[in-house]
Parts: C-alpha cells; structure tokens; sequence
C-alpha cells in the first residue's frame, strides 16, 4: 500500500536517459496529469528546452516536445481536462505563459 510521501520510480535516470543532458528539477517542478498516469517536466537537450511526459508506472517517455520559438521554459502544469500544458517561457528577455495542444502538438 503506497503512502504520501512513498517513492513510485524515478522521473528519468540520466544513465538510462542518455539522450537528455540536464533536468530542470531545481528551478522548475514537473507536473502531475489529472489523472495522475503520467507527469511531465522539462529537460535541456543540445542546449534546447524540452518537454518530456512521462508514464508514471512503467517510466516509460510517452512524448517529448521542443516549443518552437520559445527557447527557455519552465513550471508545466496541466489543464484539468488533460488536454493541455501550460508552461512559463521566457522570449526575447520577456516571460509568458506558452499553451502546448497535446492532441495537435502545436
């Protein structure tokens, strides 16, 4: 029986997720779906932010999203239909709120 607090599995390993170069857990939280199945949080790749989901039981990278034109971001957090993400993005030295479609991808 899992308990607050109780530890499921690890997000990512960096040795299993070799093609990840750093993860973002100091200034930037993951998120939790509504559901709870999976959690997504941002990474650096090749010097680009990006968006990885994970599935929560089996660890598994359900997808992985670059946001064209928005470099830097940070803090996702889901819709309540889970049909979204949001995430705070810095452009051109300005911060904005960027909405990732999770059906269209866009």
């Amino acid at each position: 029986m899992l308990r607050m607090g109780d530890i499921i599995r690890q997000a990512a390993v960096r040795q299993k997720d070799g093609h990840i170069d750093e993860y973002d857990y100091v200034e930037s939280a993951g998120a939790w779906s509504p559901d709870s199945k999976r959690f997504a949080f941002s990474g650096v790749r090749n010097g680009d932010n990006v968006l990885i989901i994970k599935e929560v039981l089996t660890g598994k990278t359900v997808d992985e999203f670059f946001m064209e034109g928005v470099p830097a971001f940070q803090n996702p957090a889901w819709s309540p239909d889970g049909k979204t993400i949001v995430v705070s993005g810095l452009v051109n030295g300005q911060t904005d709120l960027y909405l990732l479609n999770l059906r269209t991808k866009k």
